[in-house]
């Protein structure tokens, strides 16, 4: 039977910055980014940045503290294992610049999209193999634990206008649509298109404050409301919601649920924990992740009490099966609390003649 469908009280989270900076090439777009990065990460965190310019962004070492690597080869896949390293490497803010090289460039969509219609001797074969590449891809940005900041450029052309202070014709470049999917900006909490004067106008934001806003040659303190807007309620538990099942699984008692609390930033995730979280970033590799911790809690358990823990812990988070899950981050908080609870169960000393209830 399904569950119990049951609203509560919108509650606003601690939040983490995704951001696209579109425009030609000599808007500012990099520059702005890593002051956009600079201010998300405040004074001493640290930020990493994918560079697909053949190092362009790091003549801007001097002016920034950032650690760089540089690209050439612009798959989805490769995508993910920079931000794989940007996250397990302890990053507060994770830049691509530009995202428009993983549509366009050596081994991007265009290219798999290419080889793939002549494997299928079909175009629309080749893109339909292709968008589950590219979910993944955006997936994972959009759960990953550090801002994200990408920059994409447009398409450029010209238009001739009059100089107001010359009284003259004069060309002026402008950026077109992005070099990407379409649609792929409404994936942000904020979208800047740059002009070449520098000018950030604000094309889609979720942030009121900069609704509208065109900022010229943006400053880092010009970003400072859109870091604060970020803020919000600390992560919490789920609380248990109502399910229907056939056998009623026992819960973790509230001492339990103390006992293994949520760590309460990244640094305090164990390593393992955050690979478990890596392969969590779609519903196949959920299911597979909690089998696992099923398995090894029966094995560290016995089969019925290991079995009863770990259908507490999913009543907890609100299903009964695994691929009930619909928020990737619901089901990394639930795997968490089965590793904690495998973590105790290796601590404790081994009973002796009779099982401990």
């Amino acid at each position: 039977m399904a569950n119990v469908i049951q609203f509560k009280k919108a509650v606003k989270r601690d939040a983490r910055g995704r951001v696209a900076l579109i425009g030609p090439a000599g808007s500012g777009k990099s520059y702005t980014m890593l002051k956009l990065a600079r201010q998300l990460a405040g004074p001493d965190g640290r930020i990493a940045a994918i560079d697909t310019e053949h190092g362009s962004l790091s003549k801007y070492a001097d002016a920034f503290d950032f650690d760089v690597f540089e690209m050439d080869s612009f798959s989805p896949a490769n995508f993910m294992a920079a931000l794989d390293a940007a996250e397990q490497g302890g990053y507060a803010v994770f830049c691509a610049d530009s995202l428009s090289h993983f549509w366009v460039g050596r081994d991007g969509a265009l290219e798999f999209v290419d080889m793939a219609s002549k494997r299928h001797r079909d175009n629309m074969g080749g893109w339909k193999e292709f968008r589950p590449h590219e979910r993944s891809m955006v997936d994972r940005m959009i759960a990953s634990p550090c801002h994200v900041i990408v920059t994409m450029r447009t398409k450029n052309d010209y238009v001739e206008e009059l100089n107001p202070s010359t009284g003259k014709m004069q060309r002026r470049k402008v950026g077109l649509a992005p070099v990407q999917r379409e649609g792929l900006e409404y994936e942000f909490d904020m979208v800047g298109y740059m002009d070449e004067d520098n000018t950030m106008i604000v094309d889609k934001t979720r942030c009121p404050a900069y609704t509208g806003k065109a900022i010229a040659k943006p400053a880092e303190k010009d970003f400072l409301l859109f870091c604060e807007w970020l803020k919000g309620v600390a992560p919490a538990l789920p609380s248990a919601a109502p399910v229907h099942s056939r056998q009623t699984a026992s819960a973790p008692s509230l001492s339990e649920q103390k006992t293994s609390a949520l760590p309460e930033t990244q640094d305090d995730i164990p390593e393992p924990v955050q690979q478990m979280w890596r392969r969590m970033s779609n519903l196949s590799g959920i299911c597979e992740v909690l089998e696992g911790l099923r398995n090894e809690l029966i094995e560290s358990l016995g089969d019925e009490r290991g079995t009863k823990t770990y259908q507490g812990l999913l009543a907890i988070s609100g299903v009964e099966q695994p691929d009930q899950f619909k928020s990737i981050q619901r089901a990394r908080q639930c795997a968490l609390q089965m590793w904690l609870k495998l973590r105790k169960a290796h601590q404790a000393p081994a009973p002796q003649h009779q099982e401990v209830a």
